[in-house]
């Protein structure tokens, strides 16, 4: 099990001065093993991508809006990816927020982040797929800062109950952990994209020492009310579906604003390779 001890060291120090592969060997060389909490995403449930509309540009394909596919120009840490690594990130709904596109806005769109709020223009091209076989994925639910949602509290208290009740596990020290990576992926403020070295680990391990798909956890941007869940390209391709896509202008002024559609497109074309564009139904 994680010890004590190395969580202490992780905490205290600059993830700048420490590369990936260090971190991982912490874990591979056996000493350590990571606890996960999970979830199954059931089939039919609708996930939503965004990408932005620079400079009036149209996009026309899943291609250009799903996972990305150069590999080459990802030389960054993300909160779920590492540098040359490519992983679909999208939202799902919440109780808090119904509609997932408003979490798309709140991670694509910085200045829609601000507070207050002076003036934002953006267009997003939002896809929405459909699950049509469900998985399972890891969950992250463990963060104070994630109990401004009643739905994400009752989530860890149930998991809290279910593990107290499996004498063979350590609940402490586990807790501890869920505790340690979730405040990962609730960081709001990131200066360096090292600081997601952690979070991009612990993503890693779900899906490759643990078997699960991807990981889905409370999005920061958002203010930890809606969901943000991160799969890889091989789930996209053989569990989900793009069904509908759509242009949606965000323009606020002065605090005031609005979200509303331009145009959207059912008819997408051979092997999704060709959108057809019309205007928004309203």
């Amino acid at each position: 099990m994680f010890n004590e001890n190395l969580l202490t060291q992780l905490k205290s120090i600059d993830l700048r001065d420490i590369s990936y592969q260090k971190l991982a060997s912490l874990f591979q060389l056996g000493k350590h093993s990571l606890p996960f909490t999970t979830a199954i995403v059931p089939k039919e449930t609708a996930i939503e991508r965004g990408r932005i509309n620079h400079n009036g540009e149209i996009f026309h394909s899943e291609n250009e809006i799903s996972y990305r596919t150069d590999i080459e120009n990802i030389k960054k840490f993300g909160r779920a990816n590492s540098p040359f690594q490519s992983r679909f990130y999208g939202a799902i709904p919440s109780e808090d927020i119904k509609h997932a596109r408003v979490i798309l806005f709140t991670e694509l769109c910085e200045e829609y982040r601000c507070e207050p709020v002076k003036y934002v223009d953006t267009t997003v091209t939002v896809g929405r797929w459909t699950v049509i076989e469900e998985f399972e994925v890891a969950q992250m639910a463990f963060d104070e800062r994630y109990f401004v949602s009643e739905e994400i509290k009752k989530i860890r208290d149930n998991w809290i109950t279910k593990l107290s009740q499996n004498n063979d596990i350590p609940l402490e020290q586990f807790q501890k952990t869920l505790e340690f990576f979730s405040a990962e992926f609730a960081k709001p403020d990131i200066k360096h994209t090292d600081d997601y070295k952690l979070s991009c680990l612990y993503t890693d391990f779900a899906i490759h020492s643990a078997g699960l798909k991807g990981i889905f956890y409370p999005s920061c941007r958002a203010d930890y009310k809606g969901y943000n869940i991160v799969v890889t390209p091989e789930i996209v391709e053989k569990k989900l579906r793009l069904d509908v896509v759509a242009m949606f202008r965000l323009k606020v002024t002065n605090g005031k604003g609005a979200l509303f559609p331009i145009a959207q497109s059912d008819q997408l074309g051979t092997l999704n390779t060709k959108f057809i564009w019309e205007d928004a139904k309203i």
